[in-house]
């Protein structure tokens, strides 16, 4: 049989056609066909990538059926590529299955106890106490290793019970840490004066004396009827006061320097006279370099230095009227070193004096200036309105930078 050269160039093209019919099977390929190079490829999250549809499983092979011409048995045409297209488009996507909702924990209810004290002073007339107790401390059954008591700015009730109540708070933090309760009470509304007592004349001193002397004994005697009926220590307090509770507890630490272990003030802009013959309880000052009150803190802090108390300063670089994560850390540590101060006590021995022997034998020397922390002989190079003296290693970390010099 004889063939055409017009069969010829037809069986010619049919090879050429199987042969590129093969290479896509040589090629690399994604799951979708695509002819992809692995050397320009990016990782891809696995969420990002779509799911495939899952492939029905191919049918059993039927018997033979008849064709309606022909009694003789014909195979099954095998499926167009449309018709196959057509199939999976058709199938059902694998379900996804919900992932389960977390619970969210709901944080217990935090339990305030309120107190309302007269003091017959027409300048704060009410003092009203918010009491924090640590968790699981009862009367009948305390746990409470100590009383944080918190002079804020605030006078408003929501504002003095959110101040305790805050979870990511730094002050609510340091307590719950230290199992110690957590007192606080309405304070701006008396103290408006942004002079100190060494910028008034006799007779505003001696009138502003007589007021907060009054209050502060009302102050005083609420306290400590809460502490007795909850029953907390009624001394070995920590006070941390905050603008104008700052110098409102300033001022009340001079009176009742007795209840108070460590003080620390932030940004105050005021401060009273101390009393030389009492040391009473540890000090820490903290102010910004662009805060109005800078300028009285460092005249307070030198003169408290020269009367012997003791007492530290840190101004902090760049900050205002407000507060900083810097000066909460330096006042957590300030606590932690005072809380270990009386357990060093001789008989007799006041934290005061410890404390006063700490800052002259550490030999650490800050720098207000540069904020650098110098070790012995090293600090004589800090000009001598720039020195602090720092009671240990913890504080002095805090504080700044250790120098290498």
């Amino acid at each position: 049989m004889l063939i055409s050269s017009k069969q010829i160039r037809i069986l010619e093209f049919a090879g050429l056609v199987s042969f590129f019919w093969l290479l896509p099977a040589h090629a690399k390929m994604t799951a979708f066909g695509e002819r992809v190079d692995s050397s320009s490829t990016t990782d891809t999250p696995l969420s990002s990538i779509p799911e495939i549809p899952l492939l029905a499983p191919s049918p059993a092979p039927t018997s033979t059926t008849q064709s309606q011409n022909s009694s003789s048995p014909k195979p099954s045409p095998s499926p167009s590529k449309k018709d196959s297209a057509a199939k999976v488009a058709k199938l059902p996507t694998r379900p996804k299955t919900p992932s389960a909702a977390l619970p969210i924990p709901t944080p217990r209810p935090v339990k305030l106890i309120g107190k309302i004290v007269m003091t017959g002073q027409e300048s704060q007339p009410e003092i009203h106490f918010f009491l924090r107790l640590p968790e699981g401390h009862t009367p009948e059954h305390p746990t409470a290793k100590g009383v944080l008591a918190f002079c804020t700015w605030q006078h408003r009730d929501e504002s003095l019970r959110a101040a305790i109540t805050n979870e990511r708070s730094a002050l609510v933090q340091y307590a719950k840490k230290n199992n110690l309760a957590l007192l606080t009470w309405n304070t701006s509304i008396l103290w408006k004066s942004r002079k100190s007592f060494n910028q008034l004349s006799s007779r505003e001193e001696n009138q502003l004396d007589r007021i907060f002397d009054q209050v502060a004994g009302h102050w005083e005697s609420g306290a400590l009827q809460l502490c007795k009926e909850q029953c907390l220590p009624v001394s070995g307090w920590y006070l941390d006061g905050f603008s104008a509770g700052a110098h409102w507890s300033q001022r009340l630490a001079v009176r009742k320097s007795a209840m108070f272990l460590a003080v620390h003030i932030h940004v105050a802009n005021s401060y009273d006279r101390m009393e030389p013959m009492s040391l009473g309880p540890l000090w820490m000052l903290s102010s910004g370099d662009l805060d109005v009150g800078r300028q009285n803190t460092e005249v307070f802090f030198h003169s408290a230095q020269k009367e012997g108390f003791p007492m530290i300063l840190k101004i902090c670089n760049g900050l205002g009227h407000e507060g900083s994560r810097e000066v909460e850390r330096l006042r957590d540590a300030f606590f932690d070193y005072a809380a270990g101060v009386p357990k060093r006590c001789a008989p007799k021995v006041k934290p005061a004096a410890v404390m006063l022997g700490d800052l002259a034998s550490s030999g650490l020397t800050g720098d207000l200036l540069t904020q650098m922390v110098f070790r012995g002989s090293s600090a004589s190079r800090i000009p001598p309105a720039q020195r602090v003296a720092l009671p240990d290693v913890k504080v002095a970390k805090a504080w700044g930078y250790f120098s290498r010099k």
